[in-house]
């Protein structure tokens, strides 16, 4: 599993990125990543599962899935099964020059999403006719060039942003508490619970097979099943995803993040580092240390 590149340079058209109407299969699986984009994912027709941070969840038409920036996420399709979907992806800089007396940010649904640990949103009948049109206005708009076409989409995204919000907002059962999807053992589903804990991001293969009571070899086949990821792999992300938290938040020295984020040393951490983010550790602080609107500063929204 590589996490997907996606960057956005001079040429590009938009802030961000739209896959419209995109057919899905067992060959094409919409992406896997952990990069710093946020994402948003429309379901049209179809099923399949979704894993997201550590939780299942299905996948059908009418569904809409919320992932924030440096979250894992994997789409799990049956073999000869497909899902048509929408996927757009902006970075958190993406904005419509707030009003100052209007407590709302562009991002105030992913920080809801990332609070709750929820990321799906079913919409009801009405909802779902909504958001398709504004979709398909923003396809029409790329693909238009009209006069206007840049405001124009970008504009029609944040309706839908703040849809979805208003959603959340006004329904509490909109974002399910509890995933659907119910084919992982319950021992998977603790450890996957245990990995969201700091302390857990030094363990390895062994430690965790060893909590779960099961062998080696039994657990990374189950894994494997479910998420469509190597073990290895996904406990790799999480440490990277740590480290990216740690490096933007705090002024902590990169041995102590390397420690804290279970590496054996600093070299293996840049070398890991650099290998899933294209940027050493010390690139990647100085890229993202930058004024941004933090979760504590949007508690007082989400609340």
């Amino acid at each position: 599993m590589q996490p997907i590149k996606k960057h956005l340079s001079k040429q590009d058209l938009l802030p961000f990125i739209i896959d419209y109407k995109q057919q899905r299969g067992p060959d094409n699986e919409l992406p896997d990543h952990i990069q710093d984009w946020f994402e948003l994912v429309y379901v049209y027709k179809g099923k399949g599962s979704f894993f997201i941070d550590h939780k299942f969840y299905d996948m059908e038409q009418g569904n809409v899935f919320v992932i924030p920036a440096n979250t894992i996420h994997r789409a799990i399709l049956e073999q000869h099964s497909s899902i048509t979907v929408t996927a757009i992806f902006f970075h958190g800089g993406l904005s419509l020059k707030e009003l100052q007396d209007d407590a709302y940010h562009a991002l105030h649904l992913f920080h809801t999403t990332r609070q709750s640990s929820t990321y799906r949103i079913v919409l009801n009948e009405e909802q779902q006719r909504t958001i398709e049109q504004q979709l398909e206005r923003i396809q029409e708009e790329v693909s238009s060039r009209q006069i206007g076409y840049k405001s124009a989409a970008l504009y029609t995204l944040q309706l839908i942003l703040i849809m979805l919000s208003r959603v959340v907002q006004q329904s509490n059962p909109a974002i399910e508490t509890v995933p659907t999807y119910t084919l992982a053992p319950r021992w998977m589903e603790e450890i996957l619970k245990q990995l969201e804990g700091t302390d857990s991001l030094g363990w390895n293969l062994a430690q965790l097979a060893r909590s779960a009571n099961v062998s080696s070899s039994h657990f990374s086949r189950v894994f494997k099943q479910l998420t469509g990821m190597n073990v290895t792999q996904y406990l790799m992300m999480k440490r990277i995803i740590a480290a990216k938290q740690l490096l933007t938040e705090t002024d902590d020295k990169l041995s102590l993040i390397a420690e804290k984020c279970g590496f054996d040393s600093i070299p293996h951490f840049y070398r890991c580092f650099k290998s899933m983010t294209s940027y050493t550790p010390a690139t990647y602080r100085h890229m993202h240390h930058i004024k941004r609107p933090k979760l504590t500063e949007m508690e007082g929204i989400i609340e």
